[in-house]
């Protein structure tokens, strides 16, 4: 890999690891925040390729768990963070490389996609494992919930009516910032900085 790229993935991979300090609470999830830190990972990808976005999530994550560890112990958190990162990155960001602009429907595409993937790893996966790690059953858990979520039912509810809004949250945000600086960064993508 060019030396400079590395140095980009350090400074972005830093930069993430800030952001991901700085949680914004979301009234309606109490239990759930938004940050920042995926949005050099994105811009990243656009500019250079999705691995290089990848790459910089992962680095954050790391980094994160090494400093700060995890409430579960495993780092099923910053997992969970990598994935889902990961996964709307790499799908913005490739059909981005196709056709070198945004297109909309790649980005609902995209969107999609995210979705999809998201919601079936915290049904299937991330919250099961997050939850015997924490020594609750299923039915512990979604009564934990329903103290700030009363519509919240069962557990196929709660991917329902909290993960999925969450992360349609998380991904127009993400998304349109990340769309934002790329647009205005994209003329530093010159042989002294970017071109391998």
């Amino acid at each position: 890999m060019h030396v400079r790229k590395v140095i980009l993935i350090g400074v972005f991979s830093a930069l993430s690891l800030l952001l991901y300090l700085v949680k914004i609470p979301f009234p309606l999830f109490p239990t759930l925040s938004y940050d920042l830190s995926d949005i050099p990972a994105f811009v990243l990808s656009v500019l250079i390729s999705p691995a290089t976005g990848i790459s910089v999530i992962f680095i954050k994550n790391c980094l994160h768990y090494i400093n700060f560890g995890s409430y579960v112990g495993l780092p099923m958190g910053q997992l969970a963070n990598f994935l889902s990162g990961s996964i709307l990155i790499y799908s913005v960001s490739k059909f981005y490389h196709r056709s070198r602009r945004f297109k909309i429907s790649h980005l609902i595409v995209s969107g999609i996609v995210f979705l999809i993937f998201i919601s079936l790893l915290n049904y299937t996966f991330i919250l099961p494992v997050i939850m015997k790690l924490m020594g609750v059953t299923v039915d512990q858990y979604v009564f934990n919930v329903r103290e700030y979520a009363p519509f919240v039912k069962n557990f196929k509810s709660l991917i329902l009516l909290i993960i999925i809004p969450f992360n349609l949250i998380k991904l127009i945000l993400t998304v349109s910032i990340g769309i934002f600086v790329s647009e205005r960064l994209k003329s530093l993508k010159n042989k002294f900085i970017l071109e391998s």
